[in-house]
């Protein structure tokens, strides 16, 4: 996909000029691809061009103008830029109920993303709110086993399972996996997100044994589709060590959790959460190696960008401070 959509745009940039619809359109389609890849730098630059583009040429209420908000705002929320993404998303939504109508696929998108923003920023009623009413829905006119109503109840049963309704959350993660695989197929990159969910959320309900197998064949899967240095990879490969550390294979654990720390720093902003929660697990099993230095820096760096940030809850940031406590008392 790649090779073909770059050269598109290289055919379109030179005969067609930039400011040209077909061209736009080639830097969107190509952006999302990189976004698809973990390439966010890249994504937000090209995303952003096109979204430029596209409301000088086409105007702020043009369905691709419209669609090229919305792609951004995705790119910003996976980068942590919040308040870039939440803007964007209201005016995409706006536009899109009032032109489109209230129950238009590309108005429902819309809602999914803000109940996304919501639930990311521990507003978790709004956006508990916003998904049942999409699910309702797309379950009517779209139907259950369509993709984009799994979307949504996949993103529900998140937004339980960090409000600790593990019960809720399992439930729907594993109706969402198998319908999937039905869909979708096994190797489709929404298979593989439902199992590294409903993984985490074995994990937090203590069932490691079941965690781990699911994760060990995920992770098989995601190096040969999605490669060895996606960033969605190294949450997966966080989630092993965290569930090996729960085992007591702490060099088992280890070496995951270094795995994990390696690919988020190469392919994530510097200050991410993401990376803040790769090196608290990592810091966290060093301590129980007893390589207490290094476990150190580890923990206090994430503690550091953790603290006060809004998309952090209030639990991880105060786990931040406990395995920091953990620490010092192993060290004496």
């Amino acid at each position: 996909s790649q090779a073909q959509l770059e050269k598109a745009l290289e055919i379109r940039r030179r005969d067609l000029g930039e400011n040209n619809a077909d061209t736009l359109a080639s830097m969107d389609e190509l952006a999302m691809l990189y976004y698809e890849q973990g390439q966010y730098k890249q994504a937000e630059a090209l995303s952003s061009a096109a979204l430029a583009g596209r409301r000088r040429l086409l105007g702020a209420e043009n369905q691709d103008t419209m669609l090229s908000m919305s792609n951004l705002a995705e790119i910003y929320a996976i980068e942590s830029k919040f308040p870039e993404a939440e803007a964007l998303c209201r005016e995409a939504f706006d536009h899109r109920k009032r032109l489109l109508g209230p129950e238009h696929p590309d108005t429902l998108t819309s809602m999914n993303n803000l109940a996304c923003l919501h639930y990311q920023l521990g507003r978790m009623d709004e956006g508990e709110s916003i998904y049942q009413q999409v699910i309702e829905v797309e379950r009517r006119v779209k139907g259950p086993s369509h993709p984009q109503t799994l979307r949504t109840m996949n993103n529900l049963a998140l937004l339980f399972n960090d409000s600790g309704r593990l019960d809720e959350a399992e439930t729907l993660l594993r109706e969402v996996l198998a319908q999937r695989r039905i869909v979708l197929g096994d190797k489709h990159e929404d298979t593989l997100s439902a199992m590294g969910n409903l993984a985490e959320v074995l994990r937090q309900a203590t069932k490691y044994e079941e965690a781990e197998s699911l994760l060990r064949q995920l992770i098989e899967t995601e190096r040969r589709v999605l490669g060895a240095s996606h960033p969605t990879l190294a949450i997966h490969l966080n989630n092993l060590g965290r569930v090996l550390v729960k085992r007591d294979d702490l060099k088992g654990a280890e070496q995951f959790l270094r795995e994990s720390l390696v690919i988020n720093e190469a392919s994530l902003p510097k200050g991410h959460v993401q990376i803040a929660t790769a090196k608290l697990g990592l810091g966290y099993c060093l301590t129980l190696l007893g390589t207490f230095d290094e476990a150190e820096r580890m923990l206090v760096d994430a503690q550091a960008n953790m603290e006060g940030k809004p998309d952090v809850s209030p639990a991880w940031q105060a786990g931040a401070i406990t395995y920091l406590v953990k620490l010092y008392e192993a060290w004496d």
